[in-house]
């Protein structure tokens, strides 16, 4: 497993939350994440670059389990959407 920095929290320190269809978490005060790049973050042990998105690999926008995240690039990403499944957003 990758060494954690300092910003590493194991765990979300409150509630859940939806908006467009994703669960976020808030992992400080006043600061709330998507969890999907929160787990994401959180195995890797490292804050996600802008560039970097966490696809869902069964199109389940709140399945938030390691198994069915994939990171990807902006450009990957979008290429996945467009072509395999036809949706460009």
């Amino acid at each position: 497993m990758a060494p954690r920095s300092s910003w590493f929290k194991p765990k979300p320190i409150g509630s859940v939350r939806m908006k467009n269809g994703y669960r976020y978490v808030k992992v400080a005060e006043g600061r709330w994440e998507y969890e999907h790049r929160f787990v994401m973050e959180c195995l890797l042990g490292r804050k996600l670059a802008t560039w970097e998105e966490v696809h869902h690999k069964d199109e389940v926008k709140v399945n938030n389990v390691l198994g069915n995240l994939e990171l990807k690039d902006s450009v990957e990403h979008g290429r996945y959407h467009y072509y395999a499944v036809g949706v460009t957003t």
